[in-house]
């Protein structure tokens, strides 16, 4: 219902006349902070909502300035001219929708009500894992495990849904415990590089667009041409806003505008990620803890296999593909996504394209290594230039 008011609101400021419009902007201004927690909800569930929101927001800066501009997407938002009346609305919305946009990472939250208990988690960081920390600290894990193929994220949006989603107030509460468990963005691009390839840009209106827009950056004719340095050189070309939720920053826009949102506690999944559960569970009075290892049974993660060679060189399609998992390949670790000439030039965008990662989460750039990156399995296996989960290393596709 707040939200429909907040729509209502916008529409009145849009046909006020001209002597009345500024009182209705600030009115329905007011609404929008009154309705943080209605629309602070998963992006999924506001996708006519954003659409409505746009539309009103296009035709009120079209009103205000003269100077019509068409907003695709929040993005627009922080890309274009808004006049002195519509500034605070357009902050306002940017700040309490839960939006991404822009090369921000999603807002994406989880909240325990009764232990006032809030835990951050972002696409590609482990995400499955970490929700399932989540469900499992509800007692609700077996539960999720059978719920259609298992895959913990149809769980989380069909049956949790917005109800352990925390509004606005919530997730700015001092009375709420926050944690965040983050992934070192070295590990990180590696796995966005394998989930674009294999979701053709994670398949939504969009990739089609986002696909021709890689391969003409890269110069390349077919996307499994694209080696992990091609995918590097179209992030930086392009930018992190083209692209979903998988590939843009971990760093959400509320924890560094305004001062920056703070998490009680970063738990990094490569730094004694028990130790920090714990840590938590002390802290917050919960009992956050590692899952059962039969936790994911929708065989989602598919482990790497150590080779050797300039593997940030290696075209995609050069990486064997999976007898369980169709569409899925076997990736080698990413420490060796580092390594050689190609990995360094690699590193050095990363660092250039994830370089608020790294700042925000302490994350030292100078170092990669198989226990940095968390491939902690890899040093404790002897180093294999076993190549069996390549095909041809020039092959194309």
């Amino acid at each position: 219902m707040m939200r429909l008011a907040m729509l209502a609101a916008m529409v009145a400021a849009m046909t006020a006349s001209s002597p009345e419009r500024h009182h209705a902007l600030q009115a329905a201004h007011g609404v929008m902070q009154h309705s943080s927690g209605d629309v602070a909800e998963p992006l999924q569930k506001l996708e006519e909502g954003q659409s409505q929101i746009l539309h009103m927001l296009e035709k009120l800066q079209n009103m205000m300035t003269g100077q019509p501009k068409k907003l695709d997407t929040l993005t627009d938002l922080e890309n274009t001219t808004w006049s002195e009346d519509t500034m605070p609305m357009r902050e306002e919305a940017m700040d309490t929708s839960f939006y991404s946009y822009g090369p921000w990472g999603d807002n994406h939250m989880l909240i325990d009500r009764a232990n006032k208990t809030i835990m951050g988690w972002t696409a590609r960081a482990a995400c499955s894992f970490a929700v399932s920390i989540f469900i499992d600290h509800i007692g609700r894990l077996n539960e999720a495990k059978h719920y259609k193929d298992g895959f913990i994220h149809f769980y989380r949006v069909d049956i949790m849904g917005s109800r352990f989603t925390p509004n606005r107030a919530e997730a700015h509460s001092l009375s709420m415990y926050k944690f965040k468990i983050v992934r070192n963005p070295y590990a990180r691009a590696v796995s966005s590089y394998s989930h674009q390839l294999e979701t053709n840009f994670a398949g939504g209106q969009n990739a089609g667009q986002v696909s021709q827009s890689v391969l003409s950056a890269t110069g390349k004719h077919r996307l499994g041409q694209l080696s992990f340095l091609d995918f590097m050189k179209a992030l930086k070309k392009m930018g992190l806003s083209r692209f979903s939720q998988e590939v843009r920053l971990q760093t959400a826009v509320n924890e560094y505008k305004n001062g920056g949102f703070k998490y009680d506690k970063i738990c990094k999944l490569e730094h004694d990620f028990p130790g920090c559960l714990q840590e938590v569970s002390n802290k917050a009075g919960t009992h956050f803890g590692m899952p059962p290892k039969d936790w994911d049974v929708s065989e989602h993660d598919i482990p790497h296999k150590s080779i050797g060679g300039d593997v940030a060189g290696f075209p995609f399609s050069s990486f064997k593909t999976v007898s369980w998992a169709p569409g899925r390949h076997q990736l080698p670790e990413s420490h060796q996504f580092y390594d050689h000439a190609s990995g360094a030039e690699a590193a050095k965008l990363v660092r250039e394209v994830f370089a608020k990662d790294f700042e925000q989460y302490g994350y030292d750039p100078d170092i990669i290594s198989a226990e940095s990156l968390g491939d902690m399995h890899s040093s404790m296996q002897q180093y294999s230039n076993d190549a069996s989960i390549l095909t041809t290393p020039n092959s194309h596709s």
